[in-house]
């Protein structure tokens, strides 16, 4: 039993150790930071804690953002989920014509389905 608390005393002050120097550790060691990555991508509630947690912030939010857009396939579902959402649909296009320029090309746009008698 004594054996035990020992462990978990050492464990406890490993961790701490690590977890001070843990941004430098993962930054320069490629299997840590891979391992930590898998753990995230294996388990979709941690990582969407991890999600949560990069947008509360307005640089980390800005990066991840700029990497779901620069991902085709990302920014792709991400389109489709927002096309097969009304009230989505409805915030894009109020924002969208907000603008004089992207106003114009909205109703250009509903003009045309309009004229082709809608999308098939």
């Amino acid at each position: 039993m004594k054996l035990r608390w020992i462990v978990i005393a050492v464990t406890a002050v490993a961790l701490a150790g690590c977890a001070t120097d843990m941004k430098s550790k993962l930054a320069t060691d490629d299997k840590l930071a891979t391992q930590v990555m898998d753990a995230y991508r294996s388990d979709g509630a941690l990582a969407g804690r991890m999600v949560d947690n990069l947008l509360a912030s307005d640089s980390t939010r800005d990066v991840v953002i700029d990497h779901l857009m620069a991902n085709g396939e990302a920014a792709q579902t991400l389109m489709m989920r927002t096309a097969r959402d009304r009230n989505m649909m409805n915030g894009v296009i109020a924002l969208a014509v907000q603008d004089s320029g992207m106003r114009s090309h909205v109703l250009t746009l509903l003009k045309g389905i309009e004229i082709g008698g809608g999308v098939r």
